[in-house]
């Protein structure tokens, strides 16, 4: 598998991202780490970017602090993960 130079960060602080976004994923999806982690590749290959940056932008809708028109990254986390968070507020309306 191709690896993005995003994904052989080696830093704390790229783990962390990554980590964290994969937690998103597993808590949302209900998958695995390893599934999770294929997602944000597979994201990151469709639109061309690394996989940091979508792990990023991932974090970002999930606090609700992007939107689909601010870069590159949060187009494709939007585009990818959107549709999660609304079925969650359908799914609890007093959210």
């Amino acid at each position: 598998m191709l690896e993005s130079p995003a994904t052989t960060d080696r830093s704390p602080a790229g783990t962390r991202v990554l980590d964290a976004a994969k937690g998103v994923l597993v808590v949302l999806r209900r998958c695995t780490m390893a599934e999770a982690f294929a997602e944000i590749l597979a994201v990151a290959a469709r639109y061309q970017i690394g996989a940091l940056a979508v792990s990023k932008a991932l974090l970002e809708l999930t606090e609700g602090r992007q939107t689909n028109h601010a870069g590159p990254p949060q187009e494709a986390a939007y585009r990818a993960w959107a549709n999660l968070f609304e079925l969650l507020r359908i799914a609890d309306p007093a959210s």
